[in-house]
This record gives structure tokens, C-alpha cells and sequence, in this order.
């Protein structure tokens, strides 16, 4: 009845039973381990349990002082999303698997309400929303949590969009698409969030070509929600420029084939196969079908660019992302195939025959390719069966034929799902965590204020006498192992700067932080500098004896402050712009967006009174 009727109790129990969906295959997979690999995506938990430890301290959430010396904030959205505040407390074997499960269910519930939103039915949309919330790409990103994120709310700024688009009234919409183009950025999935974005801005300029009407309102409003994602976005890009630079690696070739086997798989492609044997003007694969192949173009060639920030981008650390735009032209296109066999299965006689025929072609193409034989004969498998019960419509009753093709679809997609988490590639980029955090352990004073903690020596912190200049290009480390050379390379060190040692030279560590550290350097009748092997990053700054002194690093990212004769009192600073300016930002572009909201209310309701 929940897939049949046509109120709005049942879409709304169409969409609880997706949800129950996803959420019963998660839990099948943890119950029997094929999920166990959540414990290994180690990026996002151990950063959140750096938070906690710097949190139960008075620490400022932005930097790991005992651990990897890199800022917490390595996507600058780990703090501004609250679930993943569930993470780091001890029990992440429980929270990743769950926290996964729930925005799977998120994705397959969102994913629904826009299909319908498109004008698909109520039960095309049901198994095409499970197919984008389920399957084999959604269980490839495994170990992404964050991307997996993004992709569950991906659908709601489209939605949006597309009900601005054809609403002439209803400027509240308008208000809505920046904070609601946040939300995927928020959660740290970069890559789709970005994706997401791209596919709005080309659609918009689209709608505005074609409607010279709404030409002004609709780049008005473009303008305005660019302003404010940027204002709401603004911890994440000022992080970005602030973080430190690491080793960027080559990417490998990408695997075409075995990207489209994870995206496509045998379900969608022969729905979407289904809705093009007869071809229609004004149907959604005009406009879906370009959005797939340029999807493909990107998703292949973007790895390949060289990253333009400090470390490696974020399509080179998730480029399973970079299929979102064709993972969801197939989901639109498949529920329009469905629909179209449904509403006139006669005239789809011939063209099951030829899917039927296509079906058996599969797997000796794969094998011709060089791609997974077992996984394609498989899939092969599969088309032969959907092709098998679309002939059988009629035996079976429209009815029929509707729940057992809606049941062999969960089923499949169910099975893909725990068949790619048992095999996907977790912990993308581990993080350290805070040991002194853990264990309860006090931080000493702030510079400038004596502690009474005694004076330490450090390993981490060197005196050293015999340095270089270094001529890395653009400041950047090179592409070398850190080992220890004879002479240590300094980028920027002034020719004039002349070393003379001393062999009783020394350093003591007496404060330090997640913003600050302090040392004391006896360097005697020597010159040289102070090496603090810790990661170096654009928001340190440097005080010799109360005076600000320039911070150098060397050509594998430490941080190395000259010094001359005598005792020195050195203390360091983070004030990265994530802290001066990200905050600010963010809250000047949700007072920005609230007003707007605010404004487009008035005037609606103005409007209806008058």
C-alpha cells in the first residue's frame, strides 16, 4: 500500500521504509563483521579525540602539540558538524558503523523526496532512492564517513534549487540555497560538496539562458548564495590555506572500468537502458545523460591535476567521490526508465528482448577488458535475471511484477553494499592522537607566566650549527624521505647568517600548548639556530626576548628560528586565520542568511495579504 497509494501518508512511509532499509543492511554487516573495517578510518575519529583531550584541558580545539604537531583541523569542518562529536570518546567501533548507517538512511529518504520532487512515481522513486543510498558506490566510500555525509545531504540543495527554479513566487527558496549548499561542506566531504555546487552553478546559468525573465532575479540570487556560502564556509577554506604542507604523491592510473563496475553496477544501467529505447524530448535524459558523461570526463581526468594547495587536495585524498555527479544522473535516469516501462510495458516487449541479448554480452566484454572477470560474470548474472522478470510482467501481474522486481532490488543492493565495505580501503590519512590528553595530564602555564614545573629537555627540539640554504620551488617540501643530513636546509635563511658552535649548547622546553610553546635556548658563545622538528604551518609566529623574530622552515617542514650568543627566551604562537577570521565569518554569513530568510517571509506574506 506504501508504494502504491497516492497520499502523503504513504510517501511518507515509503521513505521511513528506506530508511529501515539501510539502516537493517548496516547492522547486518556489523553483526557479521564485514563492516569491522569502520575501526580502521582512523582520520576523522582520532582527530575528534584530539578535540576531546584539548577540550578537558582548556586547550583551544586547533592544534596537536604531543601528537602529530599537525592543526586538528586538517578539513576544517570536524568541529561543525555536532555528530561526529559522538567520535573519540571510546567507542568509535560503535559510533562509525552506526553514524554510517544513519546517513545512509538519510541519503535513501533525501533521495526519495527529490525523485519525487522530479515527478518520478512513488515507486520508481522508492527502488531508484534505494539506489542511491545503497549499492556498490555507496559501499565503496567506506572509511569516508565524511564523504558518505555529504552524499546524504547532497539531494536537498538540488531540490531547492530546482523548486526556485520553477517558482516565480517563492523567493524563500532562494534564501534557503546557501545554507543548505553548506550543509555537505560542513560535514567534510569536500569533493561532493564541491561537486554538488558545480552541478547547481551550471544549472543556473542554464535556467538563466533560457528564461530572460528571471535572468536578473536568478543571477541576483546567485550572487547573494555564492556571498554567503563563501561567509558560512569560510573555517574551511581560511583552514585550507592555513595548513602545512606535506609530500604530495603521484596518483595511480585511473581504473576506469572498475570505477563505473563501483558506481554503475548491473541495477541502474538497465533502467536507464529502459527509459532511452525511446527517445523523448523533454525528458530528464536531456539533461541528466550530459551531466553523467562530463561527470565521467572530471572523475577520470581531475586526479591527474597537480594539487594547488599546501598538501594534497581532496580529490586526490577521496577520488571515489568524484563519481557522485554520474552516481546520481543514474539514479534520475534509472527512475525515468522504470517509469517509462511501467506506463506503457507493451511497447517495452522488444526492448527487454535486446536488453536480454545485451545481458549475456557482458561478461565476455569485461573479460576482454581486463577487468574483474568473477565481478562482471556476476553482475551478467544479474541483468539476465531483471531481464528474465521484465518479460514475465504480464504472467506475473502489474502488481506482482512490482514487488518482486522492488524486493530483488533491495536484495542486490544490500548485497553490494556489505560486499564493498568488506573490501574498501579505510584510514585515508591517520591522525595522532593527544596522549596527555588521555591520560589526564596538565599542560604548564602560558609563556610569560613562571610555572612551577621544572625545566625539561626535549627531543624534539634541537640546537644545530651547520645549515644551508635551500632552494625547494614555491616553499613546498620536496618530494623526499625525511632523513637526517649532514647539513640541515633551510628555505629563506639569509646569506649573510654566519654559524659558530658551541659544543655547550642547550634547550629546555618549559611551557607548551595547542597554541603556544615556549623554550629556552643556551646557546653560549655560539650562533645558530633553533630546530623544533614539529610540522610548520602558516599561523606561527615567533618572539625572541619579547620581540617578534621571522620563523623559517626547513625543506622537509620543520620550524627553525636563528639565533645569536647568549641565553634566549623563545615563544611561539599559532594564530591561524581559521581562528581570527573563520568564526567571524561563519556567523556574519548565517546572520546575512537568517535576514534573507527573514525579508523573503515578510514579503511573501505581504504579498498574500494584499
Amino acid at each position: 500500500m506504501s508504494l502504491y497509494g497516492s497520499g502523503r501518508r504513504e510517501g511518507v512511509i515509503a521513505a521511513i521504509a528506506l530508511a529501515c532499509v539501510a539502516m537493517l543492511v548496516h547492522t547486518l554487516g556489523s553483526m557479521t563483521g564485514l563492516s569491522d573495517g569502520y575501526e580502521g578510518d582512523q582520520t576523522l575519529a582520532s582527530g575528534m579525540a584530539t578535540a576531546h583531550g584539548l577540550a578537558a584541558i582548556g586547550e583551544p580545539l586547533l592544534w596537536d602539540p604531543m601528537g602529530s604537531g599537525a592543526p586538528l583541523w586538517t578539513r576544517g569542518a570536524e568541529l561543525l558538524y555536532p555528530p561526529w562529536w559522538l567520535l573519540g570518546r571510546g567507542q568509535d567501533a560503535y559510533w562509525l558503523p552506526l553514524l554510517a548507517a544513519l546517513h545512509s538512511a538519510l541519503a535513501c529518504a533525501l533521495g526519495f523526496r527529490f525523485l519525487r520532487a522530479q515527478g518520478r512515481s512513488r515507486y520508481a522513486a522508492f527502488v531508484a532512492g534505494a539506489a542511491y543510498g545503497l549499492g556498490a558506490h555507496m559501499g565503496s566510500l567506506s572509511g569516508h564517513l565524511a564523504e558518505v555525509a555529504a552524499i546524504a545531504w547532497a539531494p536537498l540543495p538540488i531540490e531547492v534549487f530546482l523548486r526556485y527554479a520553477r517558482s516565480e513566487r517563492n523567493r524563500m527558496l532562494g534564501a534557503c540555497l546557501a545554507p543548505t549548499l553548506a550543509l555537505p561542506f560542513i560535514t567534510g566531504g569536500t569533493v561532493t560538496a564541491t561537486c554538488v555546487t558545480a552541478t547547481i552553478v551550471l544549472w543556473l546559468v542554464r535556467r538563466a539562458l533560457h528564461d530572460p525573465s528571471r535572468r536578473m532575479s536568478m543571477f541576483a540570487t546567485g550572487t547573494a548564495s555564492a556571498a554567503v556560502l563563501l561567509l558560512l564556509t569560510a573555517p574551511i577554506w581560511l583552514c585550507q590555506a592555513d595548513a602545512p604542507g606535506v609530500p604530495v604523491d603521484l596518483p595511480p592510473p585511473p581504473d576506469l572500468l572498475g570505477a563505473l563496475q563501483r558506481v554503475a553496477g548491473p541495477l541502474l544501467p538497465f533502467f536507464t537502458a529502459l527509459g532511452l529505447m525511446r527517445h523523448q524530448r523533454h525528458t530528464p535524459a536531456e539533461r541528466w545523460l550530459p551531466i553523467g558523461l562530463l561527470g565521467i570526463g572530471i572523475a577520470v581526468l581531475l586526479p591527474l591535476v597537480p594539487s594547488p594547495f599546501a598538501g594534497p587536495a581532496p580529490w586526490q585524498e577521496t577520488p571515489e567521490a568524484l563519481w557522485w555527479p554520474l552516481h546520481l544522473a543514474l539514479v534520475v535516469l534509472g527512475a525515468s526508465g522504470l517509469d517509462d516501462f511501467l506506463d506503457q510495458p507493451l511497447r517495452r516487449r522488444a526492448a527487454t528482448v535486446w536488453l536480454l541479448v545485451a545481458s549475456a554480452s557482458i561478461a565476455p566484454l569485461g573479460f576482454l577488458l581486463g577487468a574483474d572477470t568473477h565481478r562482471f560474470h556476476v553482475e551478467a548474472t544479474v541483468l539476465l535475471a531483471l531481464s528474465l522478470l521484465f518479460t514475465c510482467w504480464r504472467w506475473l501481474g502489474i502488481l506482482g511484477f512490482k514487488t518482486v522486481l522492488a524486493a530483488a532490488a533491495v536484495c542486490w543492493l544490500a548485497t553490494s553494499t556489505l560486499q564493498e565495505q568488506a573490501g574498501a580501503t579505510r584510514t585515508p590519512r591517520p591522525v595522532a592522537a593527544l596522549p596527555s590528553a588521555q591520560t589526564g595530564l596538565k599542560t604548564p602555564a602560558m609563556p610569560g607566566i613562571e610555572s612551577a614545573a621544572p625545566r625539561r629537555s626535549d627531543p624534539r627540539a634541537h640546537i644545530v650549527f651547520a645549515m644551508t640554504r635551500s632552494y625547494a620551488p614555491l616553499g613546498l617540501p620536496i618530494l623526499l624521505p625525511r632523513v637526517k643530513k649532514p647539513r640541515l636546509a633551510v628555505i629563506g635563511l639569509p646569506d649573510d647568517f654566519v654559524c659558530l658552535a658551541d659544543e655547550n649548547a642547550r634547550v629546555q622546553r618549559v611551557a607548551d600548548g595547542s597554541t603556544y610553546e615556549e623554550f629556552v635556548a643556551e646557546l653560549g658563545n655560539g650562533q645558530g639556530a633553533l630546530l623544533i622538528d614539529e610540522t610548520f604551518a602558516r599561523g606561527w609566529c615567533a618572539f625572541v626576548d619579547g620581540q617578534s623574530h621571522a620563523l623559517l622552515r626547513t625543506d622537509d617542514g620543520a620550524r627553525v628560528i636563528l639565533l645569536g650568543k647568549g641565553t634566549h627566551r623563545v615563544a611561539m604562537f599559532y594564530r591561524p586565520m581559521v581562528a581570527t577570521l573563520g568564526m567571524r565569518f561563519a556567523a556574519l554569513g548565517l546572520l546575512i542568511a537568517l535576514a534573507f530568510m527573514l525579508a523573503c517571509a515578510v514579503r511573501t506574506l505581504h504579498s498574500d495579504k494584499n
